[in-house]
Parts: structure tokens; C-alpha cells; sequence
């Protein structure tokens, strides 16, 4: 099975790519280089991608997703399933990143989320490669992002840790109980949270 993240971060000569954070989130201009028509792929990192071109199916084990042109997916970390469609190339503008960095953004702005929508079964109901409402807000995020990826320096990673927050704050703008919405909130259960929080307010 093929590990997707190490698999782009070993391909960098094909594609532009820059990581960011404390944890190698990446943020990549993939251009899919995958021959086979179905493969097998898994991530320990999450994704927010935008498809700027092309289409692909993405099948977990309740799940089939036929990408396409303009939509914003979140892929939770897993496996899955990668069918192939060789109509045109398939591009995609993506944020890989870890559930530590959610768990940072949460601490340090809680009223991103209502405390209502934290239920453990209203994220296990949810589908693994959610479809997301977009907006100017969202969709702006990704293009303004790529030019980072021209100048790989300190302040461009800095930058794009700083859009990758922009893009989350903008996606939870709407408080929808939706399945991104909903694994935030499950994430933010976590015990270790407060903990941090704490740290940062004594550090």
C-alpha cells in the first residue's frame, strides 16, 4: 500500500511542494503521476485539497467519491482506494497536515467551535472524503498559497502556516455540523488539549 505523503515528499522534483508547521504539514501543487488504474494508498496525515483539474475516485469502505473540477475535499488520515481517470491530467492544490495542528489552532481560538456538535457519533456517521461548502473565502486560499511554493524560504513557510490557519478558521466561519465540522469538534475532545493550553498560558 502506498504511503501518499512519503511517496510526494520523495517525488519533489515532479511537483512544487513546502512544508510547514512543527510537524511536516506540506502544503503541494500535485500533479497526480500514478499509472495504474486502482491503487492502494493510506496517509497518517489529513487533507484539505482543492481540484484544479481532472477527476479521480476516492472509495474507503462506505465510501465512493468521484472527484472533480472546483470542489474542496477533506480526506481524513487512512486508507483508501484510488481509481484513476486518464481523461485529462489530475491536479490538485493540497494541505496535508497532522491533527496536532488542529489541535493548535483549537487551543488557541475555541470559539471556532460550539460545544453542541461534540459527539463522538455524529463524526463516526460521517463520510471519510467529505465534499465541503466552499467560498471567495476557501477557494481564494489555495491560488494565494501556490506562490509561496516559488520562493521556498523561512518567511514563505511561515506565510503558509499562517494560510493554512486562514483556511481552517474560514471553513469552520459557518458553524455547520457538517463532517469536517464534526471531526474538529471530536479531535478537540482529546485530554491533552487543556493540558496544552495550559503550558501556553505559563510558558
Amino acid at each position: 500500500m502506498l504511503n501518499m505523503y512519503d511517496f510526494i515528499v520523495s517525488q519533489s522534483c515532479d511537483f512544487g511542494q513546502l512544508k510547514f508547521g512543527r510537524q511536516d504539514d506540506l502544503f503541494i501543487d500535485y500533479i497526480c503521476p500514478i499509472k495504474e488504474m486502482k491503487a492502494k494508498a493510506w496517509s497518517h496525515k489529513n487533507c484539505l485539497m482543492y481540484v484544479v483539474q481532472g477527476a479521480k475516485g476516492f472509495a474507503s469502505m462506505d465510501q465512493l467519491h468521484e472527484s472533480e473540477k472546483g470542489e474542496v475535499l477533506f480526506i481524513r488520515k487512512g486508507g483508501y482506494i484510488l481509481f484513476q481517470r486518464f481523461k485529462e491530467p489530475y491536479r490538485a492544490l493540497i494541505f496535508m497536515f497532522g491533527d496536532e495542528a488542529i489541535k493548535s489552532l483549537l487551543t488557541e481560538y475555541p470559539d471556532l467551535l460550539s460545544l453542541d456538535s461534540k459527539t463522538k457519533s455524529g463524526f463516526m456517521d460521517q463520510p471519510e472524503v467529505p465534499l465541503l461548502e466552499t467560498s471567495p473565502y476557501v477557494e481564494s486560499v489555495f491560488p494565494t498559497s501556490q506562490h509561496y511554493l516559488k520562493q521556498p524560504t523561512s518567511e514563505s513557510t511561515i506565510s503558509l502556516e499562517l494560510k493554512f490557519k486562514e483556511l481552517l478558521v474560514n471553513l469552520l466561519r459557518d458553524k455547520k455540523a457538517n463532517a469536517f465540522y464534526l471531526y474538529l469538534s471530536w479531535i478537540s475532545m482529546d485530554d491533552q488539549v487543556p493540558f496544552i493550553k495550559l503550558m501556553k498560558e505559563n510558558s
